[in-house]
């Protein structure tokens, strides 16, 4: 089919451009790489049985979990964990105060959760760029619930502006203009 003849020229291309290569990394898609190692025979995979896990799989594994909260979790254990950390180039702070926002959120600090959204809203970052998404549509969210409608518009239309915001923040910021957010 097409996909096929997509995915065979693309792979095509890649070989193309990774045969000249006698030493050094390539990070290639997951679903490419049995073909790719058939097709370049002097290509290996790194010996993994000596890694370690880093301070940044740590903190992104912290923002992860908080991200994914449960019922057994220790709510202010957490949060603790979470507020001490300054974040990283991989998991920066403004993904930290988002995730930390959204524990304020889940016990009802509707307004600590409002000013950790607005510090996170604040960030100079580049990376990743989908989290301003995330954190307006929430601000608006959490507006509302606080009665600021005209801030949670702003934040609304703040979301709905970014090319790069996921589906679910612009669903969000879509329905949060037609009528304001409230808890059910």
């Amino acid at each position: 089919g097409v996909a096929t003849a997509y995915r065979q020229k693309r792979l095509d291309a890649l070989e193309r451009s990774l045969l000249p290569i006698q030493d050094g990394i390539a990070l290639v898609s997951l679903d490419d790489l049995p073909e790719l190692l058939g097709r370049i025979p002097q290509a290996v995979l790194p010996d993994l049985s000596s890694f370690k896990v880093g301070e940044s799989s740590r903190l992104r594994a912290l923002c992860d979990r908080a991200l994914r909260l449960e019922e057994s979790d220790d709510l202010a254990l957490l949060m603790q964990s979470l507020m001490r950390e300054t974040g990283d180039v991989i998991t920066p702070l403004a993904e930290l105060e988002y995730a930390a926002s959204g524990i304020y959120l889940s016990v009802g600090d509707l307004e600590s959760s409002k000013v950790l959204l607005e510090q996170a809203g604040h960030a100079q970052l580049k990376h990743p760029r989908y989290l301003f998404g995330l954190v307006y549509a929430r601000l608006g969210q959490v507006r509302d619930a606080l009665g600021d409608r005209t801030g949670a518009l702003r934040a609304y239309r703040a979301t709905l502006a970014l090319n790069y915001a996921p589906t679910a923040a612009l669903e969000v910021a879509k329905q949060g203009l037609e009528g304001a957010f409230r808890f059910s």
